[in-house]
């Protein structure tokens, strides 16, 4: 992630970076992110998780700077997913620095 100029909040340090954080929904303000990715399976819009008041409270949800992404996706390994995932970062890091 450093590599491509993102750095993670030092409470990720202690996680494994091989993989997604997980965390749970009452712990999310802890994290306090900039931007925040919520990984979904099961397609849910941005709205469905903006509906839950932890989350609407967040001042990442409140700066609209907060994108659900396809779950599936994002925990694949591949070339071609890799190029997605890039796709997605790109598409949403614009649209967040003109959120600033």
């Amino acid at each position: 992630m450093n590599d491509i100029g993102i750095r993670l909040k030092p409470i990720l340090a202690k996680d494994n970076l091989n993989t997604l954080p997980t965390f749970s929904i009452e712990t999310i303000e802890q994290y306090d992110a900039d931007i925040l990715f919520i990984c979904d399976d099961d397609r849910k819009s941005e709205s469905f998780f903006l509906e839950n008041p932890l989350i609407s409270s967040l001042k990442v949800a409140q700066d609209k700077r907060l994108y659900v992404v396809d779950g599936n996706l994002w925990r694949a390994y591949g070339p071609s997913v890799i190029d997605k995932i890039v796709d997605d970062l790109s598409k949403y890091l614009l649209k967040a620095i003109q959120n600033l």
